[in-house]
């Protein structure tokens, strides 16, 4: 072992960073990780985000590629700046299934918002997003709450899928937890369960903030709840507008709700967008 270990510490430190930049070496890396490790730091950008090295998560992409939704959000930025929603200050930002904050920190870096509130259900995921709330010195200016929004909390006030605490918009709201009056900006981020959160969220639907829901209306259905999404935001808001859509000039990008049920047809499984929902 002696014999082999300055050679291989040669070699690696004269190839460890071609290695590092290497796209197959980083992969065979994340698969060897989750034998030793149930998480690893990934870089994206000016960010350092924990992403689990177990299947089936999202980890490997982000640890791979930096994999940020940064062109939807620029764009959803861009329009609400056209549309007069410039000047976050003193305002905070929401996030209903935050995930591990991949949208949610670049988001309160970059736009001027006081605060935040992060909502997530995935005890895994919640573990990571307050890890990576603290890797961005964010500690303080966000809010982690671990629970599922829903129309209503079932008869236990648990999800029958485990012990995650639910709740609805409204009841976090009254009890403070959701600052309304000072929302500036939503992002509802629970694909599936857009539809539900949304029925338990009168508050919301009767303020004036502006909404961003990532629409995947497979998800949607599968889950029963595309027709009740539809329904709801046809009844509550007037226009919207699709961020994968051509959004370079604001007239051409807002559309009246009553077209958003053709939306749907366009993004067949398991393809997704972000939806801008207004007055």
């Amino acid at each position: 072992m002696r014999i082999l270990k300055q050679p291989l510490q040669r070699l690696l430190n004269t190839a460890g960073p071609r290695l590092a930049r290497s796209p197959a070496a980083r992969d065979l890396f994340f698969h060897l990780a989750r034998y030793f490790t149930p998480s690893l730091m990934a870089v994206a950008g000016s960010y350092r985000y924990h992403v689990s090295t177990a299947e089936g998560t999202d980890g490997r992409e982000l640890f791979l590629h930096g994999g940020l939704a940064a062109g939807d959000i620029g764009r959803i930025f861009s329009l609400l700046a056209q549309l007069g929603f410039r000047d976050f200050h003193g305002k905070y930002f929401l996030e209903i299934g935050a995930n591990i904050g991949t949208t949610l920190i670049p988001i309160l870096h970059e736009r001027g918002f006081s605060g935040a509130v992060a909502i997530e259900a995935d005890p895994s995921a919640f573990r990571l997003l307050r890890a990576n709330v603290a890797a961005n010195a964010m500690a303080d200016r966000i809010h982690c709450v671990n629970a599922a929004l829903s129309n209503r909390p079932d008869e236990s006030g648990r999800l029958p899928a485990g012990d995650i605490p639910t709740a609805t918009f409204d009841t976090l709201a009254a009890r403070g937890v959701i600052p309304l009056a000072s929302l500036g900006a939503v992002w509802i981020g629970t694909q599936a369960r857009a539809g539900h959160v949304l029925e338990g969220a009168q508050s919301l639907l009767g303020s004036g903030a502006p909404v961003v829901v990532t629409f995947c209306p497979y998800a949607l259905a599968r889950s029963g709840g595309l027709a009740r999404f539809l329904r709801i935001a046809c009844q509550h808001y007037a226009h919207f507008v699709d961020s994968r859509a051509n959004t370079q000039t604001l007239g051409n990008a807002i559309q009246p709700i009553r077209r958003l049920p053709a939306l749907a047809a366009r993004y067949p499984s398991p393809a997704l967008t972000a939806l801008l929902l207004l007055k």
